[in-house]
């Protein structure tokens, strides 16, 4: 479960990407995602309300509500995984961090976890992301995966685009691993 963790993000920061791309097809992709490490809480409800409770604990976690008491640069956007009765929502800790040197969280709800390497297909797209157009746009994710003769692996994730305030100019990524 938890290489499916490995699929994440293009970086919104000066970090280099951590995914060499295999294949390009308009929209769809295939990466291949090193081991990274990140922070998340398991949040219930529905995708938007999960969303910003999530959002909220780990910005508090990332602004220095850790033991170091140190804020975190360099993370990437929130991603939402999808499970059967929560959502995780995440984001990714910067390159340089370790199982030694990643500030622990004060707030237990805040886990630390490694993310296995793996191999990952990818849908890009622009716009607003709602629980309807997140299941529309994994639908054809797996469809395209299928369609090549990879066999997809759940659930699902979506890459957030959180720091474009026009919702037709924000970038969203729906992430499922292949296996």
């Amino acid at each position: 479960m938890n290489s499916l963790f490995s699929s994440l993000l293009r970086l919104k920061t000066t970090e280099n990407l951590r995914f060499r791309r295999l294949t390009s097809h308009g929209p769809y992709e295939v990466r291949l995602y090193q081991k990274m490490w990140s922070a998340k809480v398991s949040i219930r409800g529905e995708f938007q309300d999960a969303f910003k409770d999530g959002c909220r604990l780990l910005t508090e976690y990332i602004e220095g509500n850790n033991f170091k008491m140190s804020r975190i640069g360099n993370v990437t956007s929130f991603f939402l995984v999808n499970k059967i009765s929560s959502w995780d929502v995440g984001i990714i800790l910067p390159i340089t961090f370790t199982a030694v040197n990643t500030p622990k969280p004060i707030n237990r709800m805040v886990r630390i976890e490694e993310l296995n390497s793996g191999k990952v297909g990818v849908l890009r797209y622009r716009g607003k992301t709602s629980g309807e157009i997140f299941h529309q746009k994994c639908d054809e994710l797996t469809h395209w995966l299928s369609s090549r003769g990879s066999r997809p692996n759940g659930p699902l994730k979506v890459t957030l685009d959180t720091l474009m305030p026009l919702n037709y100019l924000k970038q969203n990524e729906i992430h499922m691993e292949i296996i």
